[in-house]
């Protein structure tokens, strides 16, 4: 399969000669969309997806669903958006003729899942990537109970869901306390969603058992990528994070736009996980310096 990259982003220099030719403009095309929250520390949600489509060369078409106060001690508030906003944004998705793959996030409310669920069509030309955030690691929760289902509705609309270990056991029904219980309910989920399982990694300090020690003390992770057909699973070093805020908005988005770049999507998870890891990595200060991210090691991985 031939592997297409993003258009390259030429920005015009503030002093150029006048013997330079004229910078070309490459417009990139709408076939990405996002639909969640806007996250006001800006390391998650919309926010995040933008910052790492762009990092690809993508253009996302974004529909807002509500302003989250949040900081690194969680998730404070939510504030809905306007219900014709958001109705609006959402018909601008469905209008663009170019929308390959549209990425859902945090949903504000029971009215804006059911909303979306109404709006999507699971056979519409595009693919469609659920990341279920449920709940934060600390602060208020996105999602009450009592509006799972509605969260299930878009999960049945999906061709691809992301949950960590938390995520899975509430969508899944699941108790998990080993890598086989998570492979087991990923591999349910799939079967009553008819969607592909990424497995990720998430949230594994709180699941002790979800680890694996090996011979040097170090811990080991597996994630896994389900589907009807087949379970393909991936083993890694956990990286211990202080700052891991937007872990999962990154990696979904990162998944999406190495689908769009050609891969198979068990090409594309690992790619996306690793990618994340290297992110976070120098977010955290255990890799090179954060004024780097942006293009050394984030375009390391583009070229891979």
């Amino acid at each position: 399969m031939k592997h297409r990259k993003a258009g390259k982003i030429v920005a015009a220099c503030a002093a150029t000669s006048a013997r330079s030719k004229p910078t070309q403009q490459i417009i990139m095309p709408d076939i990405m969309a996002t639909i969640g929250a806007i996250d006001s520390s800006g390391g998650a949600g919309i926010n995040q997806d933008i910052r790492i489509a762009a990092l690809f060369g993508f253009r996302l078409l974004c529909c807002a669903g509500a302003l989250t106060i949040q900081d690194s001690t969680g998730l404070k508030a939510v504030h809905d958006a306007p219900r014709d906003a958001f109705l609006a944004a959402l018909e601008q998705i469905n209008q663009c003729p170019d929308i390959r793959f549209i990425k859902i996030g945090a949903l504000a409310n029971r009215e804006k899942m059911e909303c979306t669920a109404a709006a999507l069509v699971r056979n519409a030309g595009y693919r469609i990537i659920l990341d279920p955030v449920i709940a934060p690691s600390r602060g208020h929760a996105f999602v009450e109970k009592e509006n799972l289902d509605c969260l299930r509705k878009i999960a049945h609309k999906a061709h691809f869901i992301c949950p960590n270990i938390p995520e899975l056991e509430i969508l899944s029904g699941h108790r998990i306390s080993s890598v086989q219980d998570a492979l087991s309910a990923a591999q349910d989920l799939c079967c009553e969603t008819g969607a592909s399982i990424l497995l990720t990694g998430g949230h594994w300090q709180h699941h002790k058992a979800y680890r694996q020690k090996s011979g040097d003390s170090s811990h080991i992770l597996t994630e896994a990528f389900i589907c009807k057909e087949s379970c393909h699973s991936y083993r890694f070093f956990a990286h211990d994070w202080h700052y891991t805020h937007g872990t999962g908005c990154t990696l979904a988005t990162a998944f999406m736009c190495f689908l769009a770049q050609g891969f198979a999507p068990t090409q594309a998870f690992p790619k996306a996980s690793a990618f994340t890891r290297k992110f976070y990595d120098t977010l955290n200060g255990m890799a090179s310096k954060t004024e780097i991210v942006y293009n050394t090691i984030c375009m390391e991985h583009l070229r891979s």
